[in-house]
């Protein structure tokens, strides 16, 4: 289940006009708090045309799966994603 703080993100990950402000939600995603949710959701930007929107997600993805946090997300969540 998202936390409180990742809900409203993975919302807009969902339903806003990307080129506005996509890149600051992905990196938004991947400070906050990991959780399952959020992965396949910044994993889809891996593919988009858009570069920027690429590197935010591959940065994203990355913070919620490094092994520098105090409870990071098993492998598995990461691996399981595409």
């Amino acid at each position: 289940m998202p936390s409180l703080s990742q809900e409203p993100l993975l919302l807009l990950v969902l339903w806003i006009t990307f080129a506005e402000v996509g890149n600051s939600v992905l990196y938004s995603l991947g400070k906050i708090e990991p959780s399952k949710e959020a992965v396949p959701e910044a994993v889809r930007f891996l593919e988009s045309s858009s570069v920027g929107e690429q590197m935010a997600a591959a940065w994203a993805v990355g913070r919620m799966g490094t092994r520098e946090r105090a409870n990071p997300l098993p492998m598995a969540s990461l691996q399981g994603s595409n």
